[in-house]
């Protein structure tokens, strides 16, 4: 009940509290998948093409803002693919769909903080940190590094545009696992 909450309060942080998509329709820029097409979506997440899997892998975690449990059969491919995945666009979607996916923290959130703090593209980061933020006080242990990332971000130059968003993201996680503003 606790990771449900942190995943609302999260949407609404994140400004998804007016998602009214339907699966199988588009409604503005969020295409559902249908129910039918999950196990299809999964599949390609081990496709080699990565423009395939990173597409499985966004379509994925919107399935899984509509219901997480649809998307539980991916959790294993997704969670290799943050670890392992070479093309930084799939490992960005793929940590992204994670926080949708409402895995095991004791599975994720090692994974998760290990892209906050190892990986070389921002975007990872901040899918990553962000992710962190929806397992709610189960994700505690990613308090060090996400305060880390907001402290890099308050020393931050103006230009340096990708540590103040990982920064923002990490305040929002923050929220969502400690249950306040500090």
């Amino acid at each position: 009940m606790k990771r449900l909450m942190a995943l609302l309060v999260g949407c609404l942080l994140l400004g998804l509290g007016g998602v009214t998509g339907v699966f199988g329709q588009k409604k503005g820029d969020l295409i559902f998948p249908d129910l039918k097409e999950i196990p299809g979506l999964i599949k390609q997440l081990g496709d080699e093409n990565a423009g395939t899997r990173t597409k499985a892998a966004e379509l994925l975690g919107k399935a899984g803002m509509r219901r997480s449990r649809d998307i539980k059969g991916a959790i294993p491919a997704l969670l290799k693919m943050v670890k392992d995945e070479s093309d930084v666009n799939a490992r960005r979607a793929a940590a992204g769909a994670l926080g949708y996916a409402s895995p095991e923290p004791k599975d994720a959130v090692p994974i998760l903080i290990n892209a906050v703090k190892e990986d070389k593209d921002f975007g990872v980061k901040i899918a990553a940190a962000s992710a962190l933020g929806y397992f709610g006080p189960e994700g505690k242990e990613a308090i060090p590094v996400l305060r880390e990332a907001v402290d890099a971000a308050k020393a931050a130059d103006k230009d340096e545009k990708d540590k103040r968003n990982l920064g923002k993201a990490a305040q929002g996680a923050l929220k969502l696992i400690t249950g306040s503003n500090k």
